[in-house]
């Protein structure tokens, strides 16, 4: 098994076990972060694959089939991902 796909499955038990709310400032957090690594490639889609089995609404910040647009402070209304502000 590679260390990608561990951490992945790592990254997907973490996010399992959170609240709404820690899956939403898991996301903001990553949104101020410019760096990029492997490991933040699986911390990434585990949190939009976790997004995306909660049902949640994302298109506001969808970039497209597997990406998510990072430069958006966000909160949850309801069963919907909406803006709060531009981070830059």
């Amino acid at each position: 098994m590679s260390t990608l796909n561990l951490l992945q499955r790592q990254f997907r038990a973490k996010f399992q076990n959170s609240s709404d709310q820690e899956v939403v400032t898991a996301l903001n957090t990553e949104a101020k972060c410019k760096g990029w690594t492997s490991a933040r490639a699986a911390y990434l889609w585990a949190l939009r694959e976790e997004i995306v089995k909660r049902g949640w609404d994302f298109s506001s910040i969808a970039g497209g089939e597997n990406s998510l647009y990072l430069r958006y402070e966000v909160k949850l209304s309801g069963n919907k991902i909406e803006i709060v502000r531009a981070l830059f």
